[in-house]
């Protein structure tokens, strides 16, 4: 009897140290734990610090760029006498003074958002005005291509395609032919569509690009078009564009607010003059070399 307490006595002890170590165990790893998160709340409020001061700087930059857009536009009207249309109220357009020690930072950010929705409705409307014009340009580089290649379809791609074009925004189109002759590529059909586009009364000037990857001819419209740009490339196995239609379709559909920030990123790039990837190289240490 003796030996049998001895042993439960003794069993005891072992679970009561093996119940001790394993609630160490457990205090060290919740202590970790919070450590972690007293880590990441520091890191995140850090990060958070971070993107308030470049949303500053973003909107200081905005307002200047879309105060001096606004005097160049009125300067350009006023020498050309033409009337102006409808435009967007651009000095309004996230033009609102605010400080982070008197407006909380929720008040900021539904302004900003307030007027973010102004601006794409803004963008709306413009596209709606000028889709007629687009698809009547679209049809004139289809009746062009006609002449020079059979059985080509042209098709549009990038921001016009998806619903994501400024009223200053070129158009992006792509050749997409049956089959090509063997000779005949991408570089070839543009320098053929290039001649004759040349002929057409709407077209101001064009440019064959050809030393690149992707050939793409550039088409610069006449007033009555609306001073639009062409960019037109032939479709290979290299080109993507139409996948990423698609793509860029899902997105904005899955991310409801990423629509309105692309239009405000490229609002601030061409207001900018970085908007076009053939004239500007980025280097480190400067803002834009053309």
């Amino acid at each position: 009897m003796l030996a049998e307490r001895k042993a439960i006595k003794k069993q005891r002890e072992l679970d009561l140290v093996q119940a001790k170590d394993f609630y160490d165990k457990q205090l060290h790893e919740t202590e970790e734990s919070l450590r972690k998160v007293e880590e990441e709340y520091k890191s995140s409020e850090e990060t958070l610090n971070a993107k308030r001061a470049l949303l500053d700087k973003a909107l200081v930059l905005m307002r200047e760029n879309i105060r001096r857009m606004q005097a160049k536009r009125t300067h350009a009207r006023k020498e050309s006498k033409v009337e102006s249309p409808a435009s967007f109220d651009e000095v309004k357009f996230l033009s609102f003074k605010y400080s982070a020690n008197v407006l909380s930072n929720d008040l900021v950010y539904s302004k900003l958002t307030e007027e973010i929705g102004e601006f794409c409705e803004w963008v709306r409307l413009e596209a709606v005005r000028h889709k007629q014009r687009r698809e009547i340009l679209v049809n004139g580089v289809q009746q062009s291509i006609n002449y020079c290649l059979r059985n080509a379809e042209v098709k549009t791609y990038g921001s016009v395609a998806t619903d994501l074009c400024l009223p200053s925004s070129d158009i992006d189109m792509v050749i997409v032919p049956e089959f090509l002759e063997q000779g005949k590529n991408g570089a070839y059909i543009l320098d053929q569509l290039q001649a004759q586009l040349q002929t057409c009364a709407w077209v101001r000037d064009t440019k064959l690009i050809s030393r690149t990857a992707m050939p793409v001819l550039r088409v610069d419209c006449k007033e009555e078009s609306g001073f639009t740009k062409l960019d037109i490339t032939v479709n290979d196995y290299k080109h993507k564009g139409l996948d990423c239609v698609e793509w860029v379709r899902r997105c904005v559909v899955e991310y409801p607010s990423l629509k309105g920030l692309l239009l405000v990123f490229k609002h601030i790039l061409k207001v900018a003059d970085l908007n076009d990837p053939y004239s500007v190289t980025f280097h480190p240490g400067t803002s834009r070399a053309a």
